[in-house]
């Protein structure tokens, strides 16, 4: 190339700076600290390293022709090059973005506390996960929880393609929004989302609720037929965690009447208002009376429909005399995705009925958060039993949370019991 020339001097030097760039990307203890990828699990790391080295290996292959083609060619190339340069920033872009997002959710785990205690939300993660998958012939993703600020948790599924779309998501990765880590249910909703994508619970779901629901209203069954992947969710994290599962989820839509009474065309959350009675009378489905219908008196009370616009009260209004309809279809009618078995034939809301959890307590006392034994034996109904009695003892609350917290990191390194 003649530097003489100005602008191939320019385009020699961005190539340059893009080779330095993309090799900068994949010193990986520079993206996450090398505690925090020691805490991983080693086969989760080969993972994410393989897939982020292939991406940008195919980047510094094409980098390198674009250098080839400039290093050879007459001043009349130069413009061709300059475009696919563009193009390759931009791929270039992506793949940072994408990583970026790993490193910043891998260096949540950045100090030991944390460490072991995400490691712990990993494991009940994949057990909640295997609860569904494993009996109907699907093993489960790894998963990679993380914490980050905001009110609601959220997750990265497992096999989806990441704003680089030749980069396949290698985990379950589930952020736990901060102020919720000690009261984790959502992490079950989360896990509730994958086993829908693996399973097409959700395609399903929606189709039984608008069969549900069409002799009634077509607009009525085709909304709640929108809401299904939600909903799916939301059944899954209850069937593991009962009334918790509820609470929590009251405790982060409880917002102003304006979010708690929105309505918005083809947004898959449900209205607030009828997505939190939804999961009481789930709550009424399985086990009867009990303290969610005082939650669901004082959410009506907060949230009067007087407040809501005329179309949305009146979707509400429509919906709620069917929700006993609905909660059938969610945890008791048979769907060709589960099995052609309806999902409390796996997972039995009953076994985390209050007065159940209740029974557990007493059998394991204060064992249950130390003892191997029960760790490996129920962790999935300690967590439901922790988030209950958060909610139903509050002047317990911070205690409760912070055995919790001290059961969450011993419990990873333990096998499941048999």
């Amino acid at each position: 190339m003649n530097d003489a020339d100005p602008r191939r001097a320019a385009l020699r030097r961005q190539l340059d700076h893009w080779r330095r760039a993309l090799e900068a990307l994949l010193r990986f203890d520079e993206i996450a600290a090398a505690d925090a990828w020691a805490s991983l699990a080693p086969d989760l790391v080969r993972s994410i390293r393989l897939r982020f080295d292939k991406a940008a290996g195919r980047l510094m292959a094409e980098l390198t022709g674009l250098e080839r083609r400039a290093a050879s060619a007459d001043g009349g190339e130069t413009a061709d090059i300059e475009e696919q340069l563009v193009a390759l920033r931009q791929r270039y872009s992506l793949l940072e973005t994408t990583i970026d997002f790993y490193g910043d959710a891998i260096n949540s785990r950045s100090n030991p506390v944390m460490q072991r205690t995400l490691a712990g939300l990993d494991h009940l993660a994949v057990l909640s996960m295997q609860r569904l998958l494993a009996p109907l012939g699907h093993p489960a993703p790894p998963v990679l929880s993380y914490v980050d600020r905001g009110l609601g948790a959220a997750i990265m599924k497992a096999g989806l393609r990441l704003w680089d779309p030749t980069v396949l998501s290698p985990a379950a990765t589930i952020k736990i929004a901060r102020h919720n880590l000690m009261r984790p249910t959502a992490l079950i909703h989360e896990t509730g989302h994958q086993v829908a994508h693996i399973l097409g619970w959700n395609e399903a779901l929606a189709d039984a609720l608008e069969d549900a629901l069409s002799g009634e209203s077509p607009e009525l069954a085709r909304v709640w037929a929108g809401w299904a992947s939600e909903i799916a969710a939301d059944s899954y994290a209850f069937a593991h965690t009962g009334y918790a599962a509820v609470a929590n989820l009251h405790d982060v839509l409880a917002g102003d009447a304006d979010y708690v009474l929105r309505f918005v065309p083809g947004d898959p959350h449900p209205v607030s208002y009828v997505r939190v009675l939804l999961g009481v009378e789930m709550c009424n489905a399985a086990y009867g009376d009990g303290p969610w219908r005082g939650l669901a008196q004082a959410w009506v009370e907060r949230y009067p429909l007087a407040d809501a616009d005329a179309e949305v009260a009146a979707l509400m209004r429509a919906s709620l005399p069917m929700l006993p309809r609905l909660v059938r279809v969610c945890l008791d009618t048979p769907l060709p995705a589960l099995g052609a078995r309806a999902l409390s034939h796996w997972i039995d809301p009953a076994e985390v009925a209050p007065p159940v959890l209740q029974r557990l307590a007493l059998a394991g006392g204060s064992a249950l958060a130390r003892s191997p034994y029960w760790s490996a034996a129920e962790p999935l109904r300690i967590l439901a039993l922790s988030g209950l009695q958060m909610v139903t003892q509050p002047a317990r609350a911070t205690a409760i949370a912070e055995t919790q917290q001290q059961w969450l990191q011993r419990l990873d390194p333990l096998p499941v019991a048999a």
